[in-house]
């Protein structure tokens, strides 16, 4: 009840930017939840996220039920995952009080309740994904040493059915879980109780094959049994020996260091680096553990197993820590989320530490327990509280719980037709935020399809699909693939899009695109010169490609800078050099970029770039500001993912008034532009 009590505050207080660790991805789980509440729209695996995990129907189908219950808000979705983490914890609880004593369970529930930032964030995560494996992990133990225990019987019989088949649903799950099945088996292979000739061993086994491969089969037969891929390459390209000694050598790339490095997301503390919340946080777990060892070795009787207490608590522990570490540290899984199933490993190492000091510290013991407890709650404060928000509460109550971007990369879009079928069975049956969602997302991946040397003929093939709200989605992104194949390249993209001999509207979606991705996708180029006769662009996109300009150039700016005390000399230098009548589209293309790099500083620097911004010319403010409202308009329209409009009111908040009106005029001139003038002959850039 404390663990759910403690993460619902969590959900309900903190400030938007929080609610999702993986903004597209988490409340695309949220469509299946939708969809199953209307009824199924396409067949059920059309809706998986990717090849080789399978918790997005666990985690779809749990969220049907909360969005029955209070809306399909992102409140609801994030239940899901306060639900199964709370069934996960008893788990957990019960394995550790059965085998570890009642102390070392408790201890070990509280620090996973006031967990450190990262396994806060991860276990509010709904993904179906490698924090959900936990779990999994936790009921799999419990039922596991059950079955091994030697006067288990029929009910140690039946806790290894039980456990093999939680474990095979976990690895179905995340194939990370398979490392927990194989530290199991290895585990009771070396336990000394012949396991070869073990019913409850092989009544495992069977019972892991039976809770994996069904679902595992019946989902690659719908996928052409891509289950091995990720991402394109088989699993087994992830590993290279060498990535091993190499990563020894770099610390930076020790999975040990990693793992040390993992408490902390590095943006829930408004005052420290995440880096040194993460070395308080492994200080702290390490305390208990480093005090425990000390005393054994002055103390040799005190053994760190309860006797009586098999099989082995810790001997798993070190068993599962080892080869999950081994594993990480020879392969391309580097990420932190694949570190998430270590940390409760790593919570019983100071729980059984912490429990059993008793006996070597008598006098001290309680004194030490008290203590650590209070540090971790004042740490629970400092690195929890700032990413909550008081003005924002609630806000997981107004937020969608669901997202259809998403859907276009789900395995079965193989093809551009199978996307488009897609989007033709979906576009009459959904809400028209939801339209714009999936009109956005399979107008992207469905132009990242089509090949440069055969673009005519792909375009022909498909064109029936087209409407025309879908059709600026395709051939904006299509005119963002092409300037991308071309190295970014403007004036030979826009001389093939003319080629295709295209209507005059499509053809300006596309140039616009490329415009649009000029700013966008080359975050590191330099701007190397500031006349437009270089690169020969019509004369209608002049205004577009001088504000593509400004937005790459602010993006530099702002990467290379550590203060704006120069800033301004610098812009005004640049200004200087170029034609007169484009400074202004020049800095609007500024403001937009100021914009994504304020959105991407909250909420840690709330006042950090509009506070400096106000510091300019009032000349340039009122340009660059102008950019803003653009930015929010154009998002609305193009951006993936698009939904959280708190950002902007943050914006409008912080603003001084004269500021806030260039805004919305920003915004009005896009709208206009957007829905009034885009598609037609003639079009007049704002």
């Amino acid at each position: 009840m404390l663990y759910a009590a403690w993460r619902i505050l969590c959900i309900y207080f903190f400030h938007p930017f929080y609610l999702y660790t993986y903004p597209i991805e988490e409340p695309y789980r949220g469509v299946l939840a939708v969809e199953w509440i209307r009824g199924l729209s396409l067949p059920i695996w059309d809706y998986a996220a990717d090849t080789y995990s399978g918790g997005v129907f666990i985690i779809g189908s749990i969220a049907s039920f909360f969005f029955r219950l209070l809306g399909p808000s992102a409140f609801a979705l994030k239940l899901t995952s306060v639900f199964l983490f709370s069934i996960g914890l008893a788990f957990w609880h019960a394995w550790l009080k059965k085998y570890a004593g009642a102390r070392t369970a408790l201890y070990f529930a509280l620090l996973f309740i006031f967990s450190s930032p990262a396994l806060t964030r991860y276990s509010l995560i709904t993904l179906g994904d490698h924090a959900e494996s936990i779990c999994f992990a936790g009921a799999g133990l419990y039922f596991l040493f059950r079955a091994m225990e030697r006067e288990g019987g029929s009910k140690g019989f039946s806790s290894a059915i039980w456990a093999g088949l939680i474990t095979g649903l976990g690895v179905w799950v995340t194939y990370l879980h398979g490392v927990a099945a194989l530290a199991m088996i290895i585990f009771w292979m070396i336990s000394g109780r012949r396991a070869l000739k073990d019913r409850n061993f092989h009544a495992f086994i069977a019972a892991l094959l039976l809770g994996f491969f069904p679902l595992w089969i019946s989902f690659n037969r719908h996928i052409g049994f891509q289950g091995l891929m990720i991402l394109q390459d088989p699993l087994w390209m992830y590993f290279h020996p060498k990535l091993f000694l190499h990563r020894m050598i770099h610390l930076h790339g020790n999975a040990l260091v990693r793992l040390i490095g993992s408490f902390t997301l590095g943006d829930m503390s408004s005052f420290l680096p995440g880096r040194w919340v993460s070395f308080l946080y492994a200080g702290l777990y390490a305390l208990p553990v480093g005090l425990y060892a000390l005393g054994r070795r002055f103390d040799p009787s005190s053994s760190c197993v309860q006797r009586g207490q098999s099989p082995s608590v810790l001997k798993y522990t070190f068993l599962y820590l080892g080869l999950m570490l081994f594993i990480t540290q020879a392969s391309n899984f580097t990420s932190l989320r694949y570190l998430i199933p270590l940390q409760p490993f790593i919570l019983i190492l100071t729980a059984v530490s912490l429990s059993r000091m008793e006996r070597i510290f008598p006098a001290i013991q309680k004194a030490v327990t008290l203590s650590f407890f209070f540090i971790l709650l004042i740490f629970t404060a400092l690195f929890h509280f700032p990413a909550m928000s008081l003005r924002y509460a609630g806000s997981a109550l107004k937020t969608p719980g669901y997202d259809y971007t998403w859907i276009s990369q789900a395995p079965a879009c193989g093809d551009p037709r199978h996307c488009l079928e897609t989007y033709k069975k979906l576009r009459g049956k959904i809400s028209p935020q939801g339209l714009h969602e999936l009109q956005t997302g399979i107008g992207y991946t469905t132009a990242n399809f089509l090949t440069l040397d055969q673009l005519p003929e792909q375009i022909k093939e498909i064109e029936h699909y087209f409407d025309p709200e879908f059709e600026k989605a395709f051939f904006y992104f299509l005119g963002q693939k092409i300037l991308f194949l071309e190295q970014e390249r403007l004036e030979p993209s826009i001389e093939r899009t003319k080629a295709l001999m295209l209507s005059p509207s499509r053809t300006h979606f596309m140039i616009w695109g490329m415009l649009g991705g000029m700013g966008d996708l080359d975050r590191q180029g330099r701007v190397e010169t500031w006349d437009s006769q270089k690169v020969e662009v019509p004369l209608e996109y002049q205004l577009f490609y001088w504000q593509a300009l400004g937005k790459k150039w602010m993006r530099l700016e702002l990467h290379e800078v550590s203060d704006f005390s120069g800033f301004e000399p610098h812009l005004r230098q640049t200004l200087d050099g170029m034609p007169p009548p484009y400074r202004d589209s020049f800095l609007r293309g500024c403001g937009m970029a100021y914009l994504q790099e304020w959105d991407a500083a909250l909420p840690f620097k709330p006042n950090f770039l509009i506070r400096d911004m106000e510091k300019l010319p009032v000349s340039y403010q009122e340009k660059m500001f102008e950019g803003i409202g653009m930015a929010f308009q154009k998002g609305r329209f193009f951006d993936l993912g698009m939904k959280q409009d708190w950002r902007w009111e943050r914006v409008l908040e912080q603003a001084s008034e004269k500021n806030r009106e260039a805004i919305f005029r920003g915004i009005h001139m896009a709208r206009d532009y957007f829905e009034k003038e885009m598609g037609e002959e003639g079009e007049k850039a704002p």
